[in-house]
């Protein structure tokens, strides 16, 4: 049996606003542990949708930010001067999928990201 995912589309959204909301908190208390469970929900949720740009974007930051949890990476001073740029591009792709076209594509944004640390 085939599950219909339109109909959890307007859930998704309201918790993808609210997943932007969380980060940028998260971003000012530099709560690592917040960062990356956002960041795995994200992940989970957008593939589950579909959408895979923004799952990718999501496994990234999540990687990213358990290797900083686990000490593997130092928590850089200016982690909201990369990421905040990261949470526009995810909050433009969302609104250009809620306006019925295609997400954007992440790879520019993982490939910074992986290249910050």
């Amino acid at each position: 049996m085939a599950i219909d995912l339109q109909k959890y589309q307007a859930l998704y959204f309201q918790e993808a606003d609210l997943f932007i909301t969380q980060m940028h908190e998260g971003l000012k208390k530099k709560d690592i542990a917040l960062l990356h469970r956002l960041s795995h929900s994200m992940k989970s949720r957008s593939l589950i949708m579909g959408f895979a740009q923004l799952g990718q974007m999501g496994k990234a930051l999540e990687f990213y930010f358990r290797d900083i949890k686990e000490g593997k990476k130092h928590l850089p001073a200016n982690l909201n001067d990369i990421i905040g740029p990261i949470l526009g591009y995810i909050k433009t792709s969302l609104d250009d999928i809620k306006a019925g076209k295609q997400e954007r594509d992440m790879a520019p944004y993982i490939t910074e990201l992986e290249q910050s640390i």
